[in-house]
């Protein structure tokens, strides 16, 4: 009975801000998007066994639209190691916030954060999660993104029932565990909340 009322009230936060997968419902756009990145931005990546290694060439960092809020001048390539086969905490790779709600079961962790009109959905998981009946009540567009970090998707649901907002969704796997963050408006906030939740998470995952 636990785990029907878990899925059902998962079921319900997806229909209102749905994310991931359901193809047949989805447009992909890849480019001539408001947020697309230019690809020869961002990180240089290499994989050596358990090592990932990352070359961040900050001289390039202020080229990307909306998602790094702080223009960085210094042409200097800062390089990272991250070892993504590390075991971490899931309740340890949220952003220090003052949450309003926080539900918890085993392998997903979700927490709300509100602050003048903004709702944002942080949820940690160890499995992806797919709600395709959320699909049947929106239209879906989906971006391909690219950051100092990687590839990530960002997504838009539009209700077929035109008296619903539209919402929003940002999602990334990082090592075994997948980043989802759900809002109801984009702004510079919500791309700065998503660069700092991404930089914090990969820096959990650092080796000297």
């Amino acid at each position: 009975m636990k785990k029907i009322f878990i899925f059902l009230f998962l079921v319900l936060i997806l229909l209102c801000c749905g994310c991931l997968n359901n193809e047949n419902n989805t447009t992909i756009i890849t480019n001539n998007s408001q947020f697309a990145i230019n690809n020869s931005n961002g990180a240089n990546i290499s994989h050596n066994n358990n090592i990932t290694v990352i070359k961040l060439k900050e001289n390039n960092i202020s080229n990307m639209k909306s998602n790094i809020s702080e223009n960085i001048t210094n042409n200097f390539t800062q390089i990272k190691k991250y070892n993504f086969s590390k075991n971490i905490d899931i309740d340890k790779m949220f952003l220090n916030l003052n949450y309003t709600e926080e539900w918890k079961y085993e392998g997903l962790i979700i927490k709300k954060y509100c602050n003048d009109g903004l709702n944002v959905t942080f949820e940690v998981s160890l499995t992806p999660i797919d709600f395709s009946n959320a699909y049947i009540f929106n239209d879906v567009k989906k971006y391909l993104q690219k950051d100092i970090y990687g590839y990530y998707y960002y997504y838009e649901f539009i209700p077929k029932n035109k008296d619903l907002p539209v919402s929003y969704c940002y999602y990334r796997k990082v090592g075994n565990y997948y980043l989802i963050m759900q809002t109801n408006k984009v702004n510079n906030k919500v791309n700065e909340l998503w660069t700092n939740w991404s930089k914090y998470v990969f820096s959990l995952f650092e080796v000297n």
